[in-house]
């Protein structure tokens, strides 16, 4: 995470991997019963606030799309700055203002490792003594997912600390880019 101050006094500048991006979407509304009806409202007053018109369907369908698909992290199918960083901002605005939904990620997420390493140790058992081949790739599996989930636990400190810095009653400006090298990667810079 970088912090600096240009013409515009920079809030945030970050970078993440688009599956992690996605992934992290999906999981902040894995548990949101209570908004759940109400999310098309706090979406409008976010464009509101933003003074968001262009592409507005766009990024609720996205937002729609993360949230209900869990493999969406996946299909990175949507490469445009515009809706992808808007659909950051509106993340950091609902969990501004919903904002236990911190320690619930955090937690999941912790639960997520734990059961994982329990996943290893069980199938590590069923594994047979000669069998490199099997071991070698539950040992990258394993490691895979760890990876994943220190990722996003990252991610989830990352924009708690946003969300702090964030007052309510300034308009942010978001600046997204989009790279492809071996996997999409996201960067994001937030200044007011």
């Amino acid at each position: 995470m970088e912090h600096s101050l240009t013409q515009q006094q920079q809030v945030l500048s970050f970078g993440i991997e688009a599956p992690i991006y996605y992934k992290f979407i999906y999981c902040v509304f894995i548990k949101n019963n209570e908004h759940d009806t109400n999310l098309q409202g706090i979406f409008n007053n976010f464009c509101e606030k933003y003074n968001i018109t262009t592409k507005k369907d766009e990024i609720y369908s996205l937002i729609e799309t993360i949230k209900t698909t869990d493999k969406s992290y996946n299909t990175f199918n949507n490469t445009d700055p515009y809706i992808i960083g808007n659909v950051f901002l509106f993340i950091a605005y609902y969990l501004k203002n919903n904002n236990s939904i911190f320690k619930y990620l955090t937690m999941m997420l912790l639960l997520m490792k734990a059961t994982s390493n329990a996943k290893f140790r069980l199938d590590a058992t069923k594994i047979h003594e000669h069998d490199r081949e099997s071991e070698d790739a539950l040992i990258e599996k394993t490691m895979d997912e760890y990876e994943r989930i220190d990722k996003l636990l990252a991610l989830t400190k990352n924009i708690k600390e946003l969300t702090d810095k964030l007052d309510d009653n300034t308009v942010y400006k978001i600046d997204p880019k989009i790279t492809t090298c071996y996997i999409d990667y996201l960067q994001f810079s937030i200044t007011i």
